[in-house]
């Protein structure tokens, strides 16, 4: 019976270096409008937020992990949306 929990202990202890917990996301949001202006943040994780454009609208958004960004309150006119994967923020 010690050798079994032996190597039930030795297992779990392998699966846990195997599959470590995965970190959230960081992501760069960038808006902008057909006129030039615009604005951006970078968010980790699901989030949501909001960017003013300069002369324009606030434009309020979403991003769900990993970085699929979504503008909640548009949709605006000349007004685009992205957000991409970086490294850290």
């Amino acid at each position: 019976m010690a050798r079994l929990s032996h190597v039930v202990f030795a297992l779990c202890a392998a699966l846990a270096q195997v599959a470590p917990a995965s970190a959230q996301q960081a992501c760069r949001v960038t808006i902008s409008s057909s006129s030039g202006a615009g604005g951006g943040a970078c968010v980790v994780g699901s989030t949501s937020g909001s960017i003013q454009v300069p002369g324009g609208p606030s434009v309020a958004f979403v991003v769900a992990d990993p970085c699929e960004f979504t503008i909640t309150n548009g949709p605006f006119n000349g007004i685009t949306g992205t957000a991409t994967k970086v490294d850290k923020c």
